[in-house]
């Protein structure tokens, strides 16, 4: 039976327990992944708006390794044991890929997200060329809500907020998806009513430091128990 690729999050000096299956992963530069690849199929990492440039193992481990026109690699391996491989892409984007060889899976084929990817100098313009704020605000959420990326910004599969416990211990807040520009930030966000009872909501309760706006969609006053809802967050700088 086919098996899909295991990934395992690492925290530099900290193990994560959980294990995530997944063929894609968000990550931030430096991190560590850890995921099995076959020894009998060519696997496959790609980094998502990006193009790598470099993949750096212990002698032997990789026998052939071929870079696509696309910026992803193609590798073989028939290590018996762990390995390490240092991955870096033409942005400077580097990460360690810890590949655990067994001939039981098929090839892996691994996208990689950047979570503090930078938008490129057509998210310059389109963050410049507006006229006020609002309308950098209101271009923005349009592209996102229509199921596109504003022009430059970099989809990362990530999103986090540091809100207070006097906010989550009423709404369940998770993060679904960002999209970075140069300056600022467009992320989603999965609302919840955690409680018994309705709450009214208020783009307040999603406010931070760096927060320029806030919408919900879709467009209701009042969040019924266990009810979810999607919010968009504008915030500036790219972390």
């Amino acid at each position: 039976m086919n098996k899909k690729i295991k990934l395992l999050i690492m925290i530099p000096l900290m193990v994560l327990s959980k294990g995530i299956l997944a063929d894609s992963i968000s990550i931030d530069p430096m991190q560590k992944i850890s995921s099995q690849v076959s020894t009998n199929e060519p696997n496959v990492v790609s980094v998502y708006n990006d193009k790598i440039i470099s993949v750096t193992a212990n002698s032997g481990n990789i026998l052939s390794n071929n870079k696509t026109n696309d910026g992803k690699i193609s590798f073989t391996t028939k290590a018996t044991k762990s390995f390490n491989m240092v991955i870096e892409t033409e942005t400077g984007f580097t990460f360690t890929l810890i590949a655990q060889p067994s001939s039981h899976f098929n090839g892996a084929s691994l996208t990689v997200y950047n979570k503090q990817a930078k938008g490129n100098d057509e998210a310059i313009s389109f963050e410049t060329d507006k006229d006020s704020y609002s309308g950098l605000i209101t271009d923005s959420l349009t592209q996102v809500m229509r199921g596109k990326s504003p022009i430059g910004f970099v989809e990362t599969q990530s999103a986090t907020h540091h809100l207070p416990t006097n906010i989550t211990q009423y709404l369940d807040v998770k993060g679904i998806n960002s999209w970075n520009g140069h300056n600022y930030i467009i992320q989603q966000f999965n609302v919840t009513n955690r409680t018994v009872q309705p709450i009214e909501l208020n783009e307040r309760y999603l406010w931070e430091q760096g927060v320029m706006a806030v919408s919900f969609t879709p467009n209701i006053t009042v969040l019924k128990p266990n009810m979810s809802i999607t919010a968009y967050v504008v915030r500036k700088g790219v972390k």
